[in-house]
């Protein structure tokens, strides 16, 4: 399916503006799901959609689980900040009074308190790497710009707008809860994350037995039982019985799975994607950057978590390096022309 849509997106996007358009309409999707899961917090009744009984207790927004939740809401803001800062440089060049790039940084702004509130450690942690980046390539842009087109009015301004909104929602919403989970989690006051590198551990095990041929698309959970058994601590905790489903991290269970083979295509891919995106210096494009950038930190949350596992994520993932691929092609075409 993920092979399908790219291929799709490749022969059908043949205009700048479909592919604006199809951004736009991911942020926008971003922000009505943001928008949903903070409702959720705020007026939720313990039940998904307030009507359905949810087979995972931690859901947020739409998404059974909420670490799945705050890795979708992670592309959408990677794609919303892109295009603010698209829109911000083009108002810059053609000397617009106005333009979207205030309502989009509101939009990410949304998105950003609902990754927090949804209580998906990793997340949050990609989320705040993600917006410190952006901050500061928007200030050192502010500061390396001619003085004529540098409004340092109005950027302290929308900071401060900003950084209220942010303040308030997050009192709101009783973020206090969201940080203390982030800080037990880097600190080691819980077993998540340690029980997830052990399983890591056993993995790579796994892996070394399997490398050349994989065990098979979605099979891990079947083979993993042997090598689970060789580590006790996986195999209960307390009085529960430990089952994995997955391995807690995409960037080993991929090749345990698919093999030399599989993943030699997976590369081919990847590497046929980047160079494209290395011809039109994609990094001069805000919008590329700012997703390539977001798609990259998606592959490092994938080693202590498995956010390929779900399908709104892997697809998702897939359609932006072609949708990233084409918007620095026409962008580069539009400034040769």
């Amino acid at each position: 399916s993920a092979w399908l849509t790219v291929c799709a997106l490749w022969v059908a996007f043949t205009r700048r503006r479909t592919v604006q358009i199809f951004l736009m309409a991911l942020s926008f999707n971003g922000l009505l799901l943001a928008a949903f899961g903070i409702a959720q917090r705020l007026l939720g009744n313990g039940k998904i959609f307030w009507f359905f009984d949810s087979p995972n207790p931690s859901f947020f927004s739409s998404f059974i689980y909420k670490n799945h939740g705050g890795a979708y809401l992670d592309l959408t803001l990677a794609v919303t900040c892109g295009l603010g800062g698209w829109y911000y440089l083009r108002g810059l060049r053609r000397l617009e009074k106005s333009n979207p790039s205030g309502v989009l940084a509101f939009f990410a702004t949304c998105i950003a308190v609902s990754v927090l509130t949804s209580y998906a450690r990793g997340a949050t942690v990609i989320m705040l790497v993600f917006m410190l980046v952006c901050i500061a390539a928007f200030v050192i842009h502010q500061l390396v710009i001619p003085s004529e087109n540098r409004k340092p009015i109005v950027a302290i301004v929308l900071i401060l707008i900003f950084g209220y909104f942010l303040k308030t929602g997050f009192e709101a919403l009783r973020s206090k809860e969201a940080w203390d989970r982030l800080r037990q989690g880097v600190m080691r006051e819980d077993l998540s994350l340690e029980m997830r590198e052990r399983a890591t551990e056993a993995s790579l095990e796994m892996l070394q037995e399997n490398w050349k041929t994989g065990v098979g698309a979605g099979a891990y959970r079947y083979v993993f039982p042997i090598y689970q058994h060789r580590h006790p601590e996986l195999v209960s905790h307390g009085s529960r019985r430990m089952f994995w489903e997955h391995a807690h991290n995409d960037v080993v269970q991929f090749p345990i799975e698919l093999g030399i083979g599989g993943m030699i295509l997976i590369a081919a891919g990847f590497i046929y994607w980047f160079v494209a995106l290395a011809r039109s210096y994609f990094w001069e494009n805000p919008l590329s950057a700012c997703v390539v950038f977001g798609l990259g930190l998606m592959v490092g949350y994938g080693w202590w978590d498995f956010p390929f596992q779900c399908p709104a994520i892997l697809l998702t993932w897939c359609a932006l390096w072609p949708t990233a691929a084409m918007w620095a092609r026409f962008e580069e075409s539009g400034a040769r022309t």
